[in-house]
């Protein structure tokens, strides 16, 4: 019971921290693990300046919604902050900096999906073995994008 009441509670601090562009981010991150500004100004914030984006992720790192790390150059990368890890129950350990494959291997999954134009989306576990019961342990592995065309789901 208990879980579930800080479950809640972290639900409505959500609701009233967060717009509903800031939920769409924060998801985003929930999923594909880290986000860039640059992949943010491109999928959320198109039509404003790239410094809007820097506002925006400056407010949700201080919030505790997002992490920080270095990336190259001046560039920085995102992950989950604690309050985004306990409002969707993720390991601890995903607020911290990627490891150096771990952050390329993500990097480029990322940056597909976001700038390729592929139409898909990064799959979660559930949503694999829910449309491909058939697939196997090893296969949650790696990197699965899920595309639905015509009403049916293509995995790539």
């Amino acid at each position: 019971m208990r879980s579930t009441n800080r479950q809640t509670g972290i639900r409505q601090v959500a609701r009233a921290e967060l717009g509903k562009r800031d939920r769409r981010i924060v998801s985003d991150i929930a999923r594909y693990r880290l986000t860039t500004n640059e992949f943010l100004h491109q999928r959320f914030m198109g039509h404003a300046q790239p410094n809007a984006v820097v506002k925006v992720t400056g407010r949700l790192v201080r919030q505790g919604w997002l992490s920080t790390y270095p990336l190259f150059d001046r560039q920085q990368y995102f992950v989950p902050g604690s309050k985004l890890v306990k409002l969707n129950g993720l390991p601890t350990s995903r607020t911290r900096p990627l490891g150096p494959q771990s952050l390329a291997s993500l990097y480029a999954v990322a940056k597909y999906c976001f700038k390729a134009g592929v139409g898909g989306e990064l799959a979660t576990e559930v949503e694999l073995r829910t449309a491909f019961p058939w697939m196997t342990e090893p296969m949650f592995n790696s990197p699965n994008l899920l595309a639905s065309t015509d009403g049916e789901v293509t995995l790539r």
